[in-house]
C-alpha cells in the first residue's frame, strides 16, 4: 500500500543495524528508529487497537462554549477511532503519513488528540 514508506523504513533499520555491526539492539530500537517510531504510532492513529475508551468523571466539568455540564461520576465514552480520524487534529486523517508523528509536526499534535 505505501511502498515509498516500506522503503524509507527499511533502508532506516538497514542504517542502524550497519551502524551497530549488523545488530539491533535495545537502545538502537528506542533511540534511532525514529521512522520506525513514526511509522507505528501513524498505524496506532489509523487503526486504534481500542476504538472507544470508557471514563468516568472525577469531577464536574463544563463543556467549554457550551451549558452542558458532565457531572461528577457520570459515564462518558470517547470515540478514539473518531478522535484520530478528525481532520481538525489530523488532517487528511485517511491518508497514511509518518511524518505527523516527525520533529515538529510531532510538537503540533494537540495534547488529548492522540491516544495510542
Amino acid at each position: 500500500l505505501n511502498p515509498d514508506i516500506g522503503e524509507k523504513l527499511y533502508e532506516e533499520v538497514e542504517s542502524v543495524k550497519q551502524a551497530h555491526n549488523g545488530t539491533l539492539d535495545y537502545d538502537a530500537v528506542n533511540k534511532e528508529l525514529v521512522y520506525m517510531e513514526a511509522v507505528i504510532s501513524e498505524t496506532l492513529r489509523k487503526y486504534p487497537p481500542a476504538s472507544v475508551l470508557g471514563r468516568r468523571c472525577n469531577e464536574a466539568f463544563q463543556i467549554p462554549d457550551t451549558n452542558v455540564v458532565i457531572e461528577e461520576g457520570v459515564g462518558v465514552t470517547v470515540s478514539v477511532y473518531g478522535l484520530h480520524h478528525d481532520p481538525q487534529y489530523f488532517p487528511e486523517p485517511e491518508k497514511f503519513k509518518p511524518e505527523r508523528f516527525l520533529g515538529e509536526n510531532k510538537d503540533k499534535i494537540v495534547p488529548g488528540s492522540y491516544l495510542p
